[in-house]
C-alpha cells in the first residue's frame, strides 16, 4: 500500500502567509531566548520611557507650585513692607532711599528691600536665587537692574503682554538644571507718584497697573532630579528581576515544546521508515499525547505567572498613588507651615512696630515708655526664638547638629527650668513643681544646653495647653538595655490628645491639628526638635494622653557611667550638692555683672550697635575704642601693639565695609599679632563659627548681643595668664 500526498487547494496568497508563519515559528523555535530577550528589552525600555515622562512631569509640576508659593510670599513681604513700614516711615519723616546703608537715619526703598531679601534667600535657601530687573532701572541700578540674558528679555516681553500669568522655563543655569519662574512687578497706586516725580526716575509717565519690572525666582532642580533618577533605577531593577523570572519560565516552556516537537518528528520519521509497524506508531502517538499534556500544564502555569505579574503591576501602581498622596500631604503641610510662620512672624512684628510708634509719641509718660520697651523686647525675644527653632531643625536635618558629653547636674537643670517657667505658670494661675519619684544621680555625662532646651520645650508646652490645675516634673533613675537612663516625666492636667493627634505630634511643621494652631499659636517645630535632640542624647521622648484628662511626656537620656556618683532622693539635696545660680543673673542690667579692667577695641560699622555695645562695655568698667571698618581696626590694633600698649581684647564684627572682619583678622595674624580677637556676627548657621575660627579668631559671639554673655566671655579671656601680645 502506498501513501499519496494530499492536494493543497489553498490560494497562492494563503500559501504565502502560511509559509511566512512557518518561518516565524521556526525562528521562534530555533532562537527562542534571543526573540524573547529582544521583546523583553523593548517592553522594559517602553515602560521606563513612560515612567521617566511621568516622573519628569511630576517633578516639574511640583517645582512650578513651589516657585509660585515662593513668589507669592516674596510679593506679600514687599507689599507688607511698603504699606506697613515705608508709608509709616514717611509719615514720621524718615528718609526712604536706595543708599540707606550709608545713612543711619534712613530705610531702604521697597525695590532695594526686595533685592536685599533676595540676596539673603540666595545665601540660605539651598541655592535659590531671586532677581528683580526692569527695562527702566534707576541710575544706581543700571548695571544690575536690567535684563542680563535671553530668558530675562523674554520674560520682560511676555509679562508685558500677559502680566497676570507667570512666565517660566526649565533650563540649565550656572551649570545646574533649574526652574526660572518670573512674575510681573506691577505698578501700584501708592508707587505711581513716587516713580513719576523722583528726580532720577528714568520714566515719568507710569500708570497704575503698568509692568515696571520682573521678579524672578531661580531654583536648582538637580537634587530632585537625582532622587527621581534613583527611584527610576530602583523600579527598573525590580522590573528586570521580575522579567528575568518570567523569561526563565518562558524558556522552560519552549524547551518542553521543543522536546515534544523533536519526539513528534522522530515518530514521523519512524512512521515513514516503518509504516507497517502500527503498534510502534501508536506508542509514539501516546508519547506525543503525554508531551501535549505536559505542555498544557506548563501553559496553565505560565498563565498563572502572568496573572501574578499583573497583580504585581497593580500593586506597583497603588504604591505610586500612595507616594503621590504622601507628596501632596507634604506639600499641604509645608503650605500650612508657611501660613503659620507668616502669622507667627507678623504677630510680634505688629507689636514691635506699633509700640515703636508709641515711643515716638511725645505724650507718653516714662512708665508708659518703659512698658513699650519691655513689650518690644519681649516680642523681639519671641522672633529670635522662632529663628533659633528653624536653624536648629535645619542643622538636625542636614546632620550638622552636634552634642557634647560633659559632667552636669540633672537635678540643678530641672530646678533651673522650673524656676525659669514659674512666672509663666503663675500668670495662668497654674501650679508648677518638681519632685524626685526615685533616686537621681548627682552628676551625669550629657549636654546640659540641649537637656535644658528639651525640658524648657516640654514644660512650656505643658503650661501652654493647660488652663486649670498644674504641671508636675518628675525625675528618677531608670534602665534600658542594661544601661542606666535618666527618666523625666512632664505631667499636665491640660486638654489632652486623641490617638490620631499623637500620631502627628513629632512630625515637622505640624501640630496636633489646625485648630490647635489657631487657638494656641506656635510653629509645630518644638516637639520635632525635642525628639531629635533626645535621640542624639541616647534616649527618646514618648507621650501618653487622654482627651480632657491631660498628657504625660516622658524623656529618657543616657547618663554615662555612674560608678562613685551619689544618688539624690529629694530636690532639696541639689542645693547642698553645689551652687545653684538663679536664672537671669549675669544680664546687662544686673548689679552683679563682672567688673572688668582693661582696654577693648570695638570694630563695628553700625552706629547704633557701636553705641549699644560700648554702653555695656563701659558699664562693666572697660575702656572702649571704636573702629568703623576693618581697615581702621587693623591700623589701630597694630599702632597700639607697636607702641607697647596692646588692647586686651578686640571685638571684630565680621561684616564691615572697606575690609571685613575675616580679612582684618587674617592680616593681624599674618603680621604676628597674638592678642585675643573675638568675632561678632549676625550669621548663626552651621559652619559660621568654624569660618571665624579659621580666619584666626579666638572665639565667637552671635548677634543680637546678649550683654551678660558677652561680658562673661570677655572676662574669661582677660583672666587668662600670659595672653597679652608682646611688642614686635
Amino acid at each position: 500500500m502506498t501513501l499519496s500526498r494530499p492536494t493543497d487547494h489553498r490560494s497562492p496568497l494563503a500559501r504565502l502567509f502560511s509559509r511566512v508563519a512557518r518561518i516565524g515559528l521556526d525562528l521562534l523555535y530555533e532562537r527562542t531566548i534571543v526573540v524573547l530577550t529582544v521583546l523583553l528589552i523593548v517592553g522594559i525600555a517602553t515602560m521606563f520611557w513612560h515612567l521617566s515622562r511621568l516622573s519628569t512631569a511630576l517633578m516639574e509640576n511640583t517645582a512650578i507650585k513651589n516657585a509660585e508659593l515662593f513668589s507669592k510670599a516674596l510679593a506679600e513681604v514687599r507689599t507688607l513692607y511698603t504699606n506697613e513700614v515705608v508709608m509709616r516711615a514717611r509719615q514720621q519723616g524718615i528718609p526712604v532711599t536706595h543708599d540707606y546703608a550709608t545713612r543711619p537715619d534712613a530705610i531702604p526703598l521697597p525695590a532695594t528691600f526686595s533685592m536685599e531679601l533676595g540676596k539673603r534667600i540666595g545665601q540660605q535657601a539651598s541655592g535659590t536665587l531671586v532677581r528683580l530687573y526692569s527695562d527702566h532701572p534707576f541710575p544706581w541700578r543700571k548695571e544690575e537692574g536690567g535684563a542680563h540674558d535671553q530668558f530675562e528679555r523674554d520674560a520682560l516681553a511676555e509679562l508685558r503682554k500677559n502680566p497676570d500669568l507667570p512666565f517660566y522655563r526649565f533650563e540649565t543655569y550656572q551649570g545646574r538644571p533649574s526652574i526660572r519662574y518670573a512674575t510681573a512687578d506691577k505698578m501700584r497706586a501708592r508707587c505711581v507718584e513716587c516713580h513719576n516725580t523722583h528726580p532720577e526716575s528714568p520714566k515719568t509717565d507710569w500708570k497704575e497697573g503698568d509692568v515696571r519690572g520682573v521678579l524672578e525666582l531661580i531654583h536648582p532642580l538637580d537634587h530632585v532630579r537625582d532622587q527621581v533618577r534613583a527611584g527610576l533605577q530602583g523600579t527598573v531593577v525590580i522590573m528586570l528581576g521580575m522579567s528575568s523570572v518570567g523569561l526563565a519560565g518562558l524558556v522552560l516552556v519552549f524547551g518542553k515544546i521543543r522536546q515534544g516537537s523533536e519526539r513528534v518528528h522522530a515518530a514521523n520519521r519512524q512512521l515513514h521508515r516503518a509504516i507497517h509497524s502500527l503498534d510502534r506508531k501508536n506508542e509514539e502517538l501516546e508519547a506525543a499525547t503525554r508531551v501535549v499534556e505536559l505542555t498544557n500544564r506548563s501553559l496553565r502555569q505560565r498563565a498563572e505567572d502572568l496573572e501574578a505579574a499583573r497583580r504585581a503591576a497593580m500593586n506597583m501602581m497603588q504604591d505610586m498613588d500612595e507616594a503621590q498622596r504622601l507628596a501632596d500631604g507634604a506639600n499641604r503641610a509645608k503650605s500650612e507651615f508657611l501660613a503659620n510662620m507668616s502669622h507667627e512672624i507678623r504677630t510680634p512684628m505688629t507689636a514691635i512696630m506699633g509700640y515703636t510708634e508709641l515711643l515716638l509719641d511725645a505724650g507718653q509718660t516714662w512708665s508708659e515708655r518703659l512698658n513699650c520697651v519691655q513689650i518690644i523686647r519681649r516680642n523681639g525675644d519671641h522672633l529670635i526664638s522662632l529663628i533659633n527653632d528653624i536653624l536648629d531643625l535645619s542643622k538636625i536635618e542636614a546632620g550638622k547638629m552636634t552634642v557634647e558629653r560633659v559632667a552636669c547636674s540633672p537635678g540643678r537643670i530641672i530646678l533651673e527650668v522650673v524656676s525659669l517657667m514659674q512666672p509663666r505658670a503663675f500668670g495662668k494661675n497654674l501650679g508648677l513643681e518638681a519632685k524626685f519619684t526615685g533616686p537621681v544621680p548627682e552628676v551625669i555625662r550629657s549636654d546640659p544646653t540641649r537637656l535644658r532646651q528639651i525640658l524648657v520645650n516640654l514644660v512650656g508646652n505643658a503650661i501652654k495647653f493647660t488652663e486649670t490645675g498644674g504641671v508636675r516634673v518628675e525625675a528618677e533613675l531608670g534602665e534600658a538595655g542594661g544601661e542606666p537612663r535618666l527618666r523625666v516625666r512632664v505631667v499636665d492636667t491640660g486638654i489632652g490628645m486623641t490617638a490620631e493627634q499623637m500620631s502627628r505630634l513629632f512630625q515637622p511643621f505640624t501640630q496636633a491639628d489646625t485648630s490647635t494652631t489657631r487657638r494656641f499659636g506656635g510653629t509645630g517645630l518644638g516637639l520635632t526638635i525635642t525628639k531629635r535632640l533626645a535621640q542624639m542624647l541616647g534616649g527618646d521622648v514618648t507621650v501618653q494622653s487622654e482627651p480632657g484628662r491631660g498628657s504625660a511626656f516622658t524623656l529618657t537620656v543616657e547618663t554615662g557611667p555612674l560608678e562613685g556618683v551619689r544618688l539624690l532622693e529629694r530636690p532639696s539635696e541639689v542645693g547642698a550638692a553645689g551652687t545653684w545660680e538663679t536664672v537671669g543673673q549675669g544680664g546687662a542690667g544686673n548689679d552683679s555683672a563682672p567688673r572688668l579692667k582693661g582696654r577693648v577695641l570695638l570694630a563695628e560699622d553700625g552706629p547704633d550697635n557701636q553705641r549699644l555695645i560700648s554702653h555695656h562695655l563701659r558699664r562693666a568698667g572697660v575702656q572702649v575704642t571704636v573702629a568703623d571698618n576693618g581697615r581702621t581696626a587693623y591700623e589701630k590694633a597694630v599702632s597700639a601693639w607697636e607702641a607697647g600698649e596692646p588692647y586686651d581684647v578686640i571685638l571684630m564684627d565680621m561684616q564691615m565695609p572697606e575690609l571685613d572682619g575675616y580679612g582684618a583678622t587674617r592680616m593681624l595674624r599674618e603680621r604676628g599679632y597674638g592678642g585675643v580677637i573675638l568675632a561678632l556676627t549676625a550669621h548663626a548657621m552651621s559652619g559660621d563659627r568654624e569660618k571665624c575660627l579659621t580666619a584666626g579668631c579666638d572665639d565667637y559671639a552671635t548677634k543680637p548681643i546678649d550683654a551678660g554673655k558677652l561680658i562673661t566671655l570677655i572676662e574669661s579671656y582677660m583672666n587668662k595668664a600670659n595672653r597679652a601680645p608682646r611688642r614686635p
